[in-house]
């Protein structure tokens, strides 16, 4: 079976992000002959230094370094994969710098695939300012990381958007791919009215009105002050909705004004007058997709989002904000989805449309089932990384 190895930094109790998705894809992976192993940083002791799992492998590397960290982490992976007796047959990344660029060389000669898989809009800005030193500094390396992409094997962008910042750097189009993420519709699928009662008992939320539905990291660049203002719009008039917030915690040292906010949103979402429901991360997402009515996703900044799939393929239908990095892939505005600007009033008014217009939310649901039936399956996806995997360097 051939290896594809896949450095990722987080893996370990993450519960999001482009290590996740991959999980998600290892048993298709399998079924075509193709072994994932993730190699992640060791990040507690206790751990193993591998670990086999019923579909993947997991080599963990240490690093004790605290100067360029996450640098020096992917260059002992590299150095990892050069010096293995099993030589990987490509190799997937999540992360690169400029300092990489003398391992591509030695790649090459090993005949190993290097892909870079990006997950954001690319930034050729590295430091603020318009001085002449620090313009310099950005040209420079806007000119190596220009010279580190044209000698990858790849680039995979889960969207046709993401791929614009590779165009500004002269990347040619040879090496630039669109892989759209893939949803697994034997998972993510619509239920019934009565499955959906089911759901909503098993998982203790309300058995009669209207559930909106939040899936993500409590965190600014999700939107979700945004949300609890539209929120405050809604509840009064409407007793019959409810506000489901699924997802982790998480504060930022470099945001404590958001972090201050967010503990007065939790106060305040102890009231019971809001009918708000707030939630852990929940392995078994999709029973929450299961239970809800409508899908929520006001996000700033984004690659192409799993919960954007996923829940158009559980029959959700969707109110979306245009993010950095968002694109049409995804299908057109009044027909797959919803989309608003990020105005509370606006996306308050969204969501009341959608809850009272039957043929409206029967139009978007059925629309976008056939949009995620015709461009995101998984085996797609799975089949295109093949593809890519098996041509010649």
């Amino acid at each position: 079976m051939k290896k594809i190895w896949l450095i990722t930094y987080n893996l370990d109790g993450v519960t999001a992000g482009p290590s996740v998705r991959f999980q998600r894809y290892a048993s298709f992976f399998t079924k075509k002959g193709y072994r994932l192993v993730f190699v992640t940083f060791k990040s507690n002791p206790d751990l193993p230094n591998t670990e086999s799992r019923e579909f993947y492998d997991v080599i963990r590397v240490s690093s004790k370094s605290r100067v360029f960290h996450h640098t020096l982490f992917i260059a002992k992976c590299l150095l990892k994969a050069l010096f293995s007796k099993e030589k990987p047959f490509s190799i997937l990344t999540f992360s690169l710098t400029t300092f990489h660029l003398w391992f591509l060389p030695l790649l090459k000669i090993a005949n190993l695939k290097l892909i870079f898989v990006n997950t954001m809009s690319l930034h050729t800005t590295y430091l603020k300012g318009n001085s002449a030193p620090i313009n310099f500094y950005n040209a420079i390396h806007l000119n190596l990381y220009s010279l580190l992409f044209k000698n990858l094997h790849a680039i995979v962008n889960s969207s046709n958007a993401l791929t614009d910042g590779f165009r500004r750097l002269n990347i040619p189009d040879s090496k630039l791919k669109v892989i759209y993420n893939g949803v697994n519709n034997q998972r993510f699928k619509p239920v019934s009215d009565l499955e959906k009662q089911a759901f909503r008992e098993k998982l203790d939320l309300p058995k009669i009105g209207k559930l909106v539905l939040f899936v993500g990291l409590k965190v600014d660049r999700k939107g979700i002050l945004d949300l609890m203002e539209s929120w405050r719009l809604i509840y009064k008039d409407h007793p019959d909705y409810y506000l489901v917030l699924v997802g982790d915690e998480k504060t930022s040292a470099g945001d404590p004004d958001y972090n201050s906010q967010w503990d007065l949103i939790k106060k305040e979402i102890e009231n019971p007058d809001l009918r708000i429901i707030n939630r852990p991360n929940h392995p078994q997402i999709e029973e929450y997709f299961f239970s809800s009515d409508i899908f929520i996703f006001l996000s700033k900044k984004e690659g192409m989002p799993n919960v954007v799939l996923e829940a158009m393929a559980a029959g959700l239908p969707m109110i979306i904000t245009e993010f950095e990095g968002f694109s049409n892939d995804y299908g057109e505005n009044g027909e797959n989805y919803i989309l608003v600007e990020r105005n509370p009033k606006v996306i308050s008014e969204a969501v009341v449309k959608l809850n009272t217009d039957k043929d409206f939310y029967n139009s978007i649901r059925n629309k976008s089932l056939q949009h995620v039936q015709d461009n995101f399956l998984v085996e797609a996806s799975i089949d295109k990384y093949i593809q890519l995997f098996e041509s010649k360097i």
